[in-house]
This record gives structure tokens, C-alpha cells and sequence, in this order.
């Protein structure tokens, strides 16, 4: 299965702010230029992730995004569910209204949307905040000191 590039956008966009300390926000420029996504497109999937209640955005001249605590604690395949909400994997019905003659009694077709439900549950697992990596961090934020769990412990 391959994700829409909005989903893509958006999930790296949650990444990234899942990496930020408690409080700190970014601006869509910002995670834009990380993430090497168009900021037009950013901003059209914070936007979305802030309807969801993923995303907390704040306006202004001070203003940003930041992981709301659902946002921080959302699996991985819930975030994919909302963004991408196609029921099917095949093109059973197409844009000009044309229909597969098969589709009445087509297996194929819940095959694939087990296979689809099968794909979301693996990505069930794997929450938001676990993603990002202590290289990633450094990578987005090389002035943000890293603490891994090792050093946390001494």
C-alpha cells in the first residue's frame, strides 16, 4: 500500500513535532523546510491534523504547532485511518462512474480490505511519540541537547 503524499507530509510533520520538548512549538515554515515538503502543503495538513485534535495551533506572530497529548499518544495506523479514509485498494468504481463488471461478487476485493485492515493493525502497534530517534532529533533540532534513555538513567 502506498500513502498519499498528504499523509506522508503529515506524519513526518507529527514526527517532528513529537520530538520537541513539552511546550515548544514550530511554525508550518519551519517543519516545511525539515521535512522538505512545500509549506502550502504543510500547512493544509496541520491544518487537518488540528481538526483531527492531533495538532494544537496557535496564530499570530508568536505562533506554531505542537502535538496535543492525543496527538502524542495516537497509533500510528489511527492517524493514517483519519487521513486516508479510502475504503478500497482497488479502482472498483472509477472517477468517470464506470464500474468493474466483476464487482458483485468480487473476492479480490475483500481480500485486499483485509489486507488493508491487516496493514492499519500492524501500524496500530507503534504510537507517535515513540518515532522519532535520537539521530533524527539532532538531525531536525541540532541545538536541542538529546537525552537517550541510557544517559536519562545515570
Amino acid at each position: 500500500m502506498k500513502l498519499s503524499m498528504f499523509a506522508d507530509a503529515s506524519l513526518r510533520a507529527m514526527v517532528m513535532l513529537a520530538a520537541l520538548p513539552p511546550g515548544e512549538i514550530r511554525t508550518a515554515r519551519e517543519v516545511a523546510e525539515v521535512i522538505e515538503v512545500p509549506v502550502t502543503h504543510l500547512s493544509k495538513a496541520i491544518s487537518r491534523l488540528s481538526d483531527f485534535g492531533l495538532v494544537e495551533v496557535a496564530r499570530g506572530r508568536y505562533g506554531g504547532a505542537q502535538l496535543t497529548a492525543a496527538g502524542r499518544e495516537a497509533s500510528v495506523g489511527a492517524v493514517l485511518r483519519r487521513l486516508d479514509p479510502r475504503s478500497d485498494l482497488a479502482e472498483c468504481v472509477s472517477a468517470e462512474g464506470n464500474q468493474c463488471p466483476l464487482i458483485a461478487d468480487c473476492a479480490l476485493r475483500s481480500i485486499l480490505a483485509e489486507a488493508r485492515e491487516a496493514f492499519y493493525q500492524s501500524l496500530d502497534r507503534h504510537l507517535i511519540v515513540d518515532l522519532p530517534t535520537p539521530r533524527q532529533i539532532h538531525i531536525m533540532f541540532p541545538t536541542i541537547p538529546v537525552c537517550t534513555p541510557v544517559a536519562a538513567a545515570l
